[in-house]
């Protein structure tokens, strides 16, 4: 597992084996970094491994979890606490240095979810409980692309706010751009804005009108009988308020007639259970003329 102590990882291209738990050593890593620029500004990426697959815990956080019978939801409890064990560390280490009021941290996490099922490898399998959203990661149904998002900024973020409307990854690099009295350079725009006006509620409007996701499908079992990505076929939807249009298995390039769209009310039907597309003509007009011209706008993709 590549979680476990002695696992081999990189300093400087130069591979040396991990003194410690993945997990714990991002944490021990991330307060040396704090320690060696505590006295100018800095900015600290923490991607942590957990809690994706292969699934491995330390055998005294797993401990910490006796009333889960599931080994593997157990597994994965004892990879969630690791986790907060090394952010709460990042976090009191910036209370040690007195860093804390001037500091922007952002949590959120790049997807939903991985499923379990027999589709996938072993290796591959996550077993983490999306409920009660639809879909997995790689998907384009809430599962695959609701996560957490928190922002704390003490004196500047109300703390215990929630807030409601629809963001997105895209605008941390704004948002902390921004918080640092810095500028988008010019002529490099950014699909992303910046959120504090609106968490702060100088801002009424919503940071995004609408957003779309496209991604490929993961469908047939092809490499060892289990799923691999496929070229040329997506999934696709916009979101705009609480309607979501949903496109699966779309063959591009392939002169097939395209996929249709399901419509979901997500206010109402927060699993996107009841396709009420036939219901919204209208709706379903409008927001896969956005995306089509959303799609035409972007880049040709990789390959």
């Amino acid at each position: 597992s590549p979680f476990w102590k002695g696992t081999p990882v990189n300093r400087g291209g130069d591979p040396y084996p991990s003194p410690e738990y993945l997990t714990d050593l991002w944490g021990s890593e991330a307060c040396d970094f704090i320690d060696r620029n505590q006295s100018h500004a800095f900015f600290l990426y923490l991607a942590f491994n957990a809690v994706h697959s292969p699934m491995h815990a330390l055998d005294d956080d797993q401990d910490q979890f006796p009333g889960v019978n599931n080994e593997n939801r157990r597994i994965y409890d004892g990879m969630l606490l690791a986790m907060d064990r090394s952010i709460g560390r990042v976090l009191e280490r910036l209370d040690k240095h007195g860093l804390t009021d001037n500091t922007i941290v952002v949590f959120l996490n790049d997807n939903g979810g991985g499923e379990s099922t027999e589709r996938y490898a072993p290796h591959s399998r996550n077993f983490a409980n999306n409920k009660p959203l639809q879909g997995y990661k790689f998907d384009v149904f809430e599962g695959g692309v609701r996560v957490p998002m928190i922002i704390r900024w003490p004196g500047q973020v109300p703390p215990d706010k929630v807030y409601d409307k629809i963001v997105s990854s895209m605008d941390v690099f704004p948002t902390l751009i921004e918080a640092a009295g810095l500028q988008v350079p010019e002529g490099q725009p950014t699909d992303g804005v910046d959120l504090l006006p609106f968490i702060q509620g100088e801002n009424k409007t919503k940071p995004h009108e609408w957003l779309c996701w496209q991604n490929r499908s993961w469908l047939p079992k092809t490499e060892g009988g289990f799923v691999v990505p496929t070229r040329k076929v997506h999934n696709s939807a916009i979101r705009k308020g609480n309607w979501k249009l949903v496109r699966l298995n779309e063959k591009l390039e392939s002169g097939d007639r395209p996929s249709p769209w399901h419509l979901y009310n997500l206010a109402k039907d927060i699993g996107e259970q009841n396709d009420i597309s036939e219901k919204h003509g209208e709706i379903v007009k409008e927001l896969s003329s956005l995306f089509d011209n959303w799609q035409r706008s972007m880049h040709p993709s990789i390959e």
